[in-house]
């Protein structure tokens, strides 16, 4: 997906027009491998162009009821985050806790969330999701579940060790929902705890955003390496006060 560096870019009514410099496979590699130094989860991913749909040039976002599911769509949902899923099993691993209080606000199938019991065996795990076709699949796997908008958690304030803010994204809200989700939702975190942010698609937030959140420190802004096949964007912030 690495390109070229940036020559120019020209927007207009009828779209976006990038201009860059292609680069060899060699010259990506070097790119890359510059990239991954000791400190490179500093470094930041930007998307700064979300999705738009043909002809209203409306954001594309989720249905007003979230999605219908099927066992097929529920399968192709857990192929598609499968290095992330292990990535954030490495990272909760590293907390050196067992029974912490997870909360995953847009729990899907709740696949994602149950498979943190591999680095949390005793953590109790909370879902929350728009569609109640999602809720049904999530239910069997959590043990609670609960059906409702993110922007108004399920859960009490500072309640919660780590919630997984997986939907901030393109194509799943709107650029102007972003902040006020995640505002919304830090609020659950206790003093100490973690706000993660990810997605299969480009995140909607920043860390110019993030950080402007009173009382977050934020800890790293994208996650990957050379044994995941590359980098991704992977906010971790820690709830100081």
């Amino acid at each position: 997906m690495l390109l070229g560096p940036l020559s120019d870019q020209r927007l207009s009514e009828d779209g976006i027009v990038i201009y860059y410099k292609p680069l060899t496979n060699e010259e990506k590699l070097a790119v890359m491998a510059g990239v991954l130094t000791e400190d490179f989860k500093q470094n930041e991913l930007v998307f700064p162009f979300p999705v738009l749909r043909d002809g209203s040039f409306k954001e594309l976002d989720c249905p007003p009821g979230g999605w219908e599911i099927d066992e097929p769509l529920a399968e192709q949902l857990g192929h598609g985050e499968v290095i992330i899923r292990q990535y954030s099993i490495t990272f909760l691993s590293s907390l050196g806790k067992d029974d912490l209080i997870l909360y995953d606000p847009a729990c899907s199938t709740g696949q994602f969330l149950s498979t943190m019991r591999q680095a949390c065996p005793k953590a109790k795990l909370i879902g929350q999701d728009l569609s109640p076709h999602m809720v049904r699949y999530a239910a069997k796997r959590l043990d609670e579940s609960y059906c409702g908008d993110a922007l108004y958690p399920k859960v009490p304030p500072s309640s919660v060790d780590v919630v997984f803010v997986r939907f901030v994204n393109s194509e799943v809200v709107k650029t102007n929902m972003a902040m006020p989700i995640v505002r919304a939702l830090a609020n659950t975190v206790k003093v100490g705890g973690h706000m993660i942010i990810f997605g299969h698609t480009p995140v909607l937030v920043s860390a110019a955003d993030l950080r402007a959140i009173q009382g977050w420190k934020m800890v790293q802004l994208i996650g990957g390496g050379e044994e995941w096949s590359g980098i991704f964007q992977y906010y971790v912030l820690i709830r100081t006060s």
